[in-house]
């Protein structure tokens, strides 16, 4: 019974630094550009309510519905889905 556990072990280690090599190569995080909102009226709000970060979310969601829904038309097309 030792032999098969020790297998096992040695697999899920080799799974383990798979997926880690694979999890290396990924950006540490996917929202790296910043909008351009300079002026001295937004970096006033900026200082009390974060409104760049507000706009940078609100179009990253936006562009996730819009892609749901271009997938969702397409699949349709197809007849994959009612």
């Amino acid at each position: 019974m030792t032999p098969i556990i020790a297998l096992l072990n040695k697999v899920i280690a080799a799974v383990g630094k798979v997926i880690t090599v694979l999890f290396v190569w990924l950006p540490d995080t996917p929202f790296q550009y910043e909008l351009d909102l300079e002026s001295s009226f937004i970096s006033y709000i900026n200082y009390v309510i974060p409104v760049s970060d507000f706009v940078l979310h609100m179009s990253l969601f936006v562009s996730a519905v819009a892609m749901y829904y271009v997938v969702r038309i397409a699949l349709r097309w197809v007849k994959a889905i009612e």
